[in-house]
């Protein structure tokens, strides 16, 4: 599946590299790094895997949130890295496998972002990924849900042959998957894509009256919400697991 990433198809299918979505995932970010009362300010090397058109790290970079700090990108799609440096040439994007990079087992905080869904054995990839990193954050898309099992054809196809994911997740599955792989979770709250990200242009009427019901489900149950109707994913702060 890989092949997808370097011979220019995932390109063609996502040509704005969901550029649009980026600086919405930092601020989930932001949140969950401000409440753990981490001395984040003190972190030197920053890294995001699989940064695709680098708006995340760039974000990161511009919110202020760190004071002297190395920002890397690394991704294996040389179309990406392209991408990337043309928008912001103060960072060093870098199309190579973070796994071999100099920074691995050196860096203070690592951003996953919509990535190990697309990694065909994804539980090996996060027990090196927990190596490289003191603190690890990830956005992990939610596709399981009622809807989508109704839907299989339409969400899980589209979900595979356009974006590429081998793996769907609910928040349960999720989080077992970081524990299984060694991977100790320090937070994790839900972004209601669906609710609260309204692309330019995207905030019509007729998608104001279809999340409406799921909205007021949500103010009686997040987990309600995100497993009957979707549209969420989950955001999550977390560490290598300590060897007793």
């Amino acid at each position: 599946m890989s092949n997808i990433y370097l011979s220019g198809e995932y390109t063609n299918k996502n040509s704005s590299y969901h550029i649009e979505d980026s600086v919405y995932k930092w601020n989930n970010f932001q949140k969950i790094l401000s409440r753990s009362g981490i001395d984040f300010k003190s972190f030197k090397n920053i890294v995001e895997v699989g940064c695709g058109a680098g708006q995340i790290i760039s974000s990161a970079k511009k919110s202020s949130m760190f004071n002297d700090c190395n920002f890397v990108g690394h991704d294996i799609n040389p179309d990406a890295i392209n991408i990337a440096k043309k928008l912001n040439g103060s960072i060093s994007f870098i199309n190579k496998d973070f796994f071999d990079s100099d920074l691995f087992g050196k860096t203070d905080l690592l951003i996953c972002a919509d990535v190990f869904e697309h990694i065909e054995n994804s539980h090996e990839f996060l027990k090196k990924l927990a190596d490289g990193s003191k603190y690890l954050l990830f956005n992990i898309p939610l596709d399981i849900n009622l809807l989508s099992l109704l839907r299989q054809e339409s969400i899980f196809s589209n979900f595979y042959k356009n974006l590429g994911h081998l793996h769907f997740y609910s928040k349960k599955t999720a989080l077992l998957i970081l524990e299984h792989s060694g991977i100790n979770i320090i937070d994790h709250s839900y972004a209601k894509f669906r609710l609260s990200h309204f692309p330019k242009g995207s905030l019509t009427i007729k998608r104001i009256l279809s999340i409406l019901p799921q909205k007021i489900i949500d103010l009686i149950s997040e987990d309600l919400a995100c497993v009957l109707m979707g549209g969420y994913s989950l955001v999550v702060l977390a560490k290598k697991k300590s060897k007793n």
